[in-house]
Parts: structure tokens; sequence; C-alpha cells
């Protein structure tokens, strides 16, 4: 695996690629002292540890847009998972809420460097 970190004093970003450096297995972008967020499975895509891609850039944009408005709705703080939906044409349905870290298919137990159990110790 090859992993590659950027800081550009607004994002950290980390990147973790194949050893062919074909695939990328994890991309998480971190725009504050809260964890970061990671994106998981969203390959074929050319964004890097320094630069999104449009695909990237939406899921970001929408991401920290709906993770915003369910905190303050909410009142809350601390970890949060929130799973969504894609319903197509830019629309996006929030399925799943909860205290915790998300465990869909717990993917990144197998193809992560560092899963999302782990990061959330």
């Amino acid at each position: 695996m090859i992993e590659r970190r950027h800081d550009n004093g607004a994002t950290r970003s980390r990147a973790v690629y194949s050893p062919c450096e074909r695939y990328r297995y994890v991309l998480e972008r971190q725009w504050s002292a809260a964890p970061p967020v990671l994106f998981v499975m969203l390959n074929p895509s050319t964004a890097t540890e320094t630069a999104n891609d449009p695909t990237i850039e939406r899921c970001e944009r929408r991401a920290r847009a709906i993770a915003r408005a369910v905190l303050e709705k909410l009142d809350y703080v601390g970890v949060l998972g929130i799973e969504l939906f894609d319903l197509g044409e830019s629309r996006l349905l929030v399925n799943e809420i909860a205290p915790r870290v998300h465990n869909t298919g717990h993917w990144t137990q197998d193809g992560c460097v560092c899963d999302q159990f782990e990061q959330h110790i």
C-alpha cells in the first residue's frame, strides 16, 4: 500500500493507493480538529490526497451541509454516523443516524490500513 498525506493549512488529507497506484482505497479529508470524513468505495475516481475530482467535490459539499444541518437540529456534540442513500440526480436521503461510527458492511475492516472502528477509538 502507498499512503500519501497533504496539508494546505485549511484541510488535511490522506489517501491510500494500491502498489500499482491504479486503485485508491482510502480518501480522507479533515477540515478542523474534528475527526476526518472518510470517503469509501468511490472508485473510479481521480481524486488524490491533494485534489478533489467533481464527484468527491459534490460528495464533500453535500456531506458537510447535511452533517451540519443534522448536528445543529439535534444540538449534538460528539461522534455521529450518518448513512445516506444516493437517489440519483443529486438527491440524497438520510437513512440512518447513530451516535457511533457507521458499520455498513464493515468494508473498512478488510479494505483499509486503519478501519473506521480503530479511528473511532
